[in-house]
């Protein structure tokens, strides 16, 4: 388990929390009233941590060469996980940094000057996500491509671990995941919806990476990378994520008692789970579209954000629309309002 690291608590704190996370019990959900206001972590905060955590660890103390070369592929990480947007040459070129250049880099750490890092999130937005923006518009028009069925050579040479050596390799790949997300999305969904969703979320994918901010987001990125390069057993989280986090170990959350999956109308309902709002109501079954939640249209959300919207606080009501599963004989979906009281939901 990757035991978290909240820039919001004491120095002190965080340090003790490093040693001890994985000795803790993991505590009660998070409330939604309850969650941590947004925050940004700032250079003066990194130069703090980098500091005291290097001074923490059992054997590295120094940001020294090696050090620093690991945190560079784990920034190369953060930026392309997926390794469809650099070069294998592009990343080579990254890498080859003098003993003194790299020096420099970490001297800058440790004096909260994190400019080399925010001039790389600058270059790569600005020269490398944007030389894929008409890739990424003509893949409607690629519908065929999308839903070829992926072969086991093309499984096998996807898990290779370097970036693509030329741009129809890479041009390649970014089509693979999309083919990914097809092969998944029709697994419950009709040909035409799978191919809209495969790509939405591709799109999503991508939309992340183009709202990372060089200025409000490059501490935490380097953050990320330096805990990375430190313990690979130990992750920096930001507050949101930290929530997150904590919601997914919970025992429980405040809801209404159903599993849903990804559709083009919003969420479709997979189990209704016994004993809870959802099938005390006998209003739920499988297979039913969740399109609203307090008339809010769900339509083209991520599955996260529904999810954010169906739970809340125990005891509040929520008005979920649904389109309901089809019946024998039926030619339409029939719509229906459903008032829930959310109850805690025991895993």
């Amino acid at each position: 388990m990757r035991r978290p690291i909240h820039s919001r608590r004491p120095v002190a704190e965080i340090l003790l929390l490093l040693l001890v996370a994985l000795l803790l019990p993991i505590g009660p959900a998070v409330r939604a009233e309850e969650a941590p206001e947004p925050e940004i972590i700032t250079t003066e905060q990194v130069r703090e941590l980098a500091r005291n955590l290097m001074q923490l660890h059992l054997c590295q103390h120094s940001m020294d060469h090696a050090f620093m070369k690991r945190m560079m592929k784990e920034f190369i990480k953060r930026l392309d996980g997926s390794k469809t947007i650099y070069l294998q040459s592009e990343v080579d070129e990254m890498l080859k940094k003098t003993p003194e250049e790299l020096a420099d880099i970490a001297q800058g750490i440790q004096e909260g000057n994190l400019k080399f890092f925010q001039d790389w999130i600058a270059e790569f937005k600005a020269k490398y996500l944007v030389r894929d923006d008409e890739f990424f518009k003509g893949l409607k028009d690629r519908k065929a491509d999308v839903m070829k069925k992926i072969t086991r050579e093309e499984i096998e040479a996807s898990k290779e671990d370097h970036n693509p050596k030329t741009e129809e390799e890479r041009r390649n790949r970014i089509l693979l995941l999309a083919r990914s997300n097809f092969e998944f999305y029709r697994t419950y969904q009709p040909e035409d919806d799978a191919f809209i969703l495969a790509l939405k979320t591709l799109e999503r994918l991508r939309e992340k990476k183009t709202k990372i901010d060089a200025d409000k987001d490059m501490a935490k990125e380097v953050m990320k990378a330096f805990m990375a390069a430190l313990d690979p057993h130990s992750e920096y989280m930001d507050a949101e994520e930290t929530e997150e986090f904590r919601n997914s170990m919970a025992r429980s959350f405040s809801g209404i008692g159903v599993q849903i999956r990804a559709c083009l109308a919003g969420a479709q309902v997979v189990e209704v789970i016994k004993n809870f709002p959802a099938w005390k109501s006998g209003q739920f079954e499988a297979d039913d579209q969740i399109i609203a939640v307090d008339d809010f249209v769900l339509s083209g959300l991520p599955l996260d954000q529904v999810v954010k919207r169906i739970k809340g606080p125990k005891g509040t009501d929520v008005k979920i629309t649904l389109r309901k599963a089809l019946k024998e004989g039926e030619q339409e979906r029939k719509l229906a309002n459903v008032t829930l009281t959310r109850d805690t939901i025991e895993l």
